[in-house]
């Protein structure tokens, strides 16, 4: 039925003008959409920032990733084999630095004993800071420069960093829990610190099967290589 606007009269659907007072009737257009609730309308405006939010942040990821590739490879080319030992040396100088303005920062203050402790372990165990840094500096320089055949070597070095790194994080602990009277927390780390090997296994296995991953991962996205007889890999 089409209803006339003017005076409500119901029509056949055909009808071109009203049966009661003649006036033309209107072709009736499509129905608008009910309005949305403010909890829809909330919900599609927050997916929306979502992902304007994530491709900005993947747009800016880029090209951070780009000037810091460029930038590490303008060092590489202007130092050459001397680039991993001149960032080691930056490494230490900044690492001196933090030491000797933590000392100063800290001097006078409430918990002037416990950072005392602090500087005193780092100026003792010096050289295995600076080994963790030069350790870093020549496995980012030779994954940079030799990527595919470096990459087996990787594996070793993320697992000694990972153990240097939380016996550095074990030593504060136990530290901090003569300093400050919590017996408990040192004889966590003495355990945590028989774990160490364990960690070592584990991440000397993670990052392995990751390598082998990867690699599989690419020799299946190589196009395929046709000798005399038949495809070969």
């Amino acid at each position: 039925m089409r209803r006339c606007g003017y005076c409500g009269q119901d029509n056949a659907d055909d009808a071109s003008f009203c049966e009661n007072c003649g006036t033309k009737l209107v072709a009736a257009g499509p129905r608008p959409a009910p309005p949305r609730d403010f909890g829809s309308s909330a919900a599609v405006a927050g997916q929306r920032a979502g992902e304007a939010v994530t491709q900005m942040g993947r747009t800016w990821g880029e090209e951070a990733g780009k000037i810091g590739r460029g930038m590490w490879t303008w060092w590489d080319e202007v130092l050459g084999p001397f680039a991993p030992v001149a960032a080691g040396l930056i490494g230490v100088v900044v690492l001196l630095i933090a030491v000797f303005a933590l000392e100063a920062a800290t001097s006078g203050t409430e918990h002037e004993d416990f950072w005392k402790d602090v500087v005193s372990f780092v100026e003792r165990h010096l050289w295995v800071f600076i080994g963790l840094i030069f350790l870093n500096s020549f496995s980012s320089f030779f994954h940079r420069q030799y990527r595919k055949s470096w990459r087996w070597a990787l594996p070793v070095v993320a697992a000694l960093g990972c153990v240097g790194g939380f016996w550095i994080l074990l030593e504060l602990l136990r530290i901090y829990s003569a300093d400050f009277g919590h017996p408990l927390l040192g004889d966590l780390a003495w355990l945590a610190e028989l774990l160490l090997p364990v960690l070592f296994l584990l991440v000397l296995v993670i990052s392995y099967l990751m390598i082998f991953w990867i690699t599989i991962g690419e020799r299946g996205s190589e196009p395929p290589r046709y000798g005399k007889y038949g495809r070969i890999r």
